[in-house]
């Protein structure tokens, strides 16, 4: 059959059609963003520009047209009457070029999902929640390994190599000897580990909970109780603890961890009440969005919008935490006091 379009409107036909940040794109985006994932668009740095990567999990999403990258045995991966030869071999090009970048994502360690037009136009929210799934399942590979690789590094690096690490209360009594035995008098104590995990509260497991508790509120709970003693003895200290906005306000999908923030903050008034008369004072800061490493798969668009709900209409910087800190070091009056340092995000 012939052509009944000249080559001319044929090629301004083909330019208007859209390739990044098309409907379905920004339908998976807002998705994920509102169950609180962060991630980099159309990232040209690896192999087939994924239309969503999370650095967090390593994971890159590709969102096919099925048309274009010819969905198998899906309806919507027709062949056009005209020019089938065309088109074959376009959209033979286009799968060869799927499976090519594929494989140099996967030998990046790079886990591959592939969503597909269909998935979204016919069930979205199933997709979705197996997109979830599969996202968490990679998580939780990655926690396992990263709990390998912190204790190999308490056990090999910070530690004599003949201790052995049994429990958070163990390991606040060893950090806190270790200190007192080089320099004699511990003046300050910041509370700063912590660690999260995206989940929905049906999905919590006893070992997420433990994990994320220990972690945020027991470890702070276990070195307050070790440093207090020394405090006590020379009758003046600063415990500092790291707070969140999320300790105050709740967050969806991080109930865990937001629960562990809540009690920092309960630990810290109870903490000021009891050491005060020591001459020990006890604060508690809590950041709202801070500009750092964790927040860069961001982007431009989400930022916009995130500083748009803060009335200084701009993101808080590390510095900003850090000059907080010293002003408690410094202060000899301020004690049992939650700090928030937000931009007016949440004011209570």
């Amino acid at each position: 059959m012939a052509d009944r379009v000249t080559k001319e409107i044929r090629s301004y036909n083909m330019s208007k059609i859209k390739g990044k940040n098309t409907s379905i794109e920004l339908k998976v985006r807002h998705y994920l963003f509102h169950h609180g994932f962060r991630y980099k668009i159309n990232v040209k740095d690896l192999p087939g520009t994924p239309d969503i990567y999370i650095s967090k999990y390593n994971v890159a999403i590709f969102i096919n047209g099925c048309f274009w990258h010819h969905h198998y045995n899906c309806k919507l991966a027709y062949i056009p009457k005209t020019r089938e030869k065309y088109w074959i071999s376009k959209f033979n090009k286009n799968i060869d070029n799927d499976i090519k970048n594929k494989k140099e994502l996967e030998q990046m360690d790079i886990k591959v999902i592939t969503i597909w037009e269909c998935e979204i136009k016919d069930c979205f929210q199933y997709r979705m929640e197996s997109l979830l799934e599969e996202i968490k399942e990679i998580d939780n590979k990655i926690n396992n390994k990263d709990l390998l690789e912190q204790e190999y590094i308490i056990r090999n690096e910070i530690l004599p190599l003949n201790k052995k690490i049994f429990s958070m209360r163990v390991l606040s009594n060893i950090m806190i000897e270790e200190r007192e035995k080089k320099y004699k008098k511990i003046d300050v104590l910041i509370n700063n580990a912590g660690i999260d995990k995206l989940q929905l509260i049906i999905d919590v497991t006893k070992k997420d909970w433990d994990n994320i508790i220990n972690t945020n509120l027991y470890g702070a709970f276990c070195m307050s109780q070790q440093a207090a003693k020394n405090m006590i003895q020379n009758k003046n200290g600063k415990i500092i603890n790291i707070s969140s906005i999320w300790g105050q306000i709740g967050a969806s999908m991080e109930v865990v961890y937001s629960i562990s923030k809540a009690g920092i903050d309960g630990l810290t008034k109870a903490l000021a009440k009891e050491l005060g008369p020591s001459g020990i004072q006890v604060n508690s800061i809590a950041p709202g969005f801070i500009q750092t490493e964790m927040n860069t798969d961001f982007s431009k668009e989400e930022i916009d919008n995130i500083k748009e709900e803060i009335p200084l209409q701009k993101l808080g910087e590390s510095a900003d935490i850090a000059k907080c800190i010293k002003w408690l070091i410094d202060d000899s009056y301020v004690t049992g006091q939650v700090i928030s340092i937000n931009g007016g995000w949440s004011i209570t």
